[in-house]
């Protein structure tokens, strides 16, 4: 099997959106006003370069339930990450509900999950989690998927996915200091874009250094490879933090702190044993 490379988080983070359409655009997610359609990694788009978890946090949702449906997919260093394959085996989906509960689905390896009462926020947090994970080499996934803008329906169409361990593992191997996975904390996989005035979509942000008091370790996407010893992103915009402070379900909110050719800060989710999905447009 391949090393990962920066190529293939990006795509991780931005290949498998899915939103009411049949191409995949750039997967969103929003912390501020973003109008991006629900998908994988969700484009928290911060303006003023700043913002919270999911625009406005807790608060974010509304009394009215939606239905979110979709996929779940697996992410392989070997395979199209454009497109991804189906994860053959099931899986345990949950997420907030309307009500503030926590509302749960089920994929069973090929029919659509359909979960209904889901709250309506931007965005919704939402956990996939095989149950024989161990068996299948797959981690747990938590990713951001808007679902304010529900179709005609009151329905969300995405496609969720899942990471390998081992993929993850030889992620770590390719840095210059590599860090041991600790299972009671959480990984994140992030993708920084910028979308300039008149852009007709957001591309890779270069020159971005990222801080976490909550990561052990900071790995920059760098020429075709991953590095603890780079301080800012390359043409990719990806950035990976190991073994980050978690906690089980609804997760830990953690703080990142950026510089360089962008200065702010945002705040995402990390589930305990889990891999966090995420894009953030600044």
């Amino acid at each position: 099997m391949r090393l990962p490379s920066a190529r293939w988080l990006l795509v991780v983070a931005v290949g498998l959106g899915c939103a009411n359409e049949k191409e995949r655009p750039p997967p969103p997610t929003c912390l501020g006003d973003c109008g991006l359609s629900p998908g994988l990694g969700a484009g928290l788009q911060m303006p003023g370069g700043a913002g919270a978890d999911g625009e406005g946090g807790s608060d974010a949702g509304t009394s009215q339930g939606i239905e979110l449906t979709g996929s779940v997919l697996v992410l392989n260093d070997d395979i199209d990450f454009g497109t991804g394959d189906l994860f053959t085996d099931t899986a345990n989906i949950q997420t907030d509900g309307a009500d503030g509960k926590v509302v749960t689905g089920s994929w069973d390896g090929i029919n659509p999950f359909a979960i209904e009462n889901v709250k309506k926020a931007r965005p919704a947090w939402v956990l996939v989690t095989p149950p024989s994970g161990v068996a299948d080499d797959m981690l747990p996934a938590l990713e951001p998927v808007r679902t304010d803008k529900p179709d005609a329906n009151d329905r969300v169409d995405t496609n969720l996915a899942l990471v390998r361990a081992t993929t993850i593992d030889h992620l770590f191997e390719t840095a210059a200091v590599t860090p041991t996975t600790d299972a009671t904390k959480g990984q994140v996989i992030v993708l920084f874009q910028t979308q300039p005035s008149g852009a007709s979509a957001p591309s890779p942000l270069s020159g971005l250094t990222v801080q976490s008091t909550s990561a052990e370790t900071v790995i920059y996407a760098a020429s075709g490879a991953f590095s603890t010893v780079a301080t800012a992103t390359d043409n990719t915009g990806v950035v990976v933090l190991a073994n980050v402070a978690a906690a089980g379900w609804p997760g830990a909110v953690i703080n990142l702190v950026y510089s360089g050719v962008k200065a702010g800060g945002s705040q995402v989710r990390v589930v305990s044993g889990a891999v966090t999905i995420v894009t953030l447009v600044l």
